[in-house]
């Protein structure tokens, strides 16, 4: 029996080493998984306004061709009731003439309107577009008003587009004057004489 247990002991000591074996054993490898990457932000240029075209180029410029184009809008629609008939073909001629003109006076006013009023442009535009309208609609003396537009709109179809600006903006004051500017009324007038001071002759 004595001679058995080397063979024994020899037997566990492999079986031993076998387990350490096996314990020793390299982990099985677990994938890698790449760092998120994220994109580089380049920062951006700011974004400069385009400068007004020639013909708008002077401060005011859009809103005058603006405001005559919705006058005269206005007046063709209005000014048929008091037999001025020509106005409307000619407010189209003078769209198709000026269309380039036009266009870019609608951007510059767009772009006065959000400068301005942020988020709220949209609105604030349309309410004094409306009120421009009902202006103009509602002007006291339509006769003379239809007869100013009468000669604004065919004088509108023979100057240039570098020069409708300029033509504008004297135009305007022909068709507001009558409506908007109060004149004084006589009698305040007749007061006001009255205060003068009155020369007295020498005795």
């Amino acid at each position: 029996m004595a001679s058995q247990h080397p063979t024994i002991g020899a037997a566990l000591a492999a079986a031993s080493l076998l387990a350490l074996a096996g314990c020793s054993s390299s982990p099985k490898q677990v994938a890698s998984v790449a760092a998120p990457t994220f994109p580089t932000v380049q920062q951006q240029e700011e974004v400069k306004a385009e400068p007004p075209p020639p013909a708008l180029a002077e401060a005011g410029s859009a809103r005058d061709v603006w405001m005559l184009r919705s006058a005269l809008n206005v007046a063709a629609l209005g000014c048929q009731r008091s037999g001025d008939r020509n106005i409307g073909p000619r407010y189209n001629a003078m769209l198709k003439q000026h269309d380039t003109l036009f266009t870019q006076a609608y951007v510059a006013e767009t772009a006065r309107y959000r400068t301005a009023h942020g988020a709220r442009w949209q609105t604030v535009q349309d309410r004094e577009a409306t009120q421009l309208y009902n202006r103009y609609a509602s002007h006291p003396d339509l006769a003379r008003y239809c007869a100013e537009a009468d000669t604004i709109s065919a004088d509108a179809l023979r100057v240039t587009t570098e020069d409708f600006a300029r033509f504008a903006a004297a135009a305007l004051p022909r068709l507001e004057a009558p409506a908007f500017v109060p004149k004084p009324a006589p009698v305040v007038a007749a007061a006001a004489a009255a205060k003068q001071p009155v020369a007295r002759k020498k005795a």
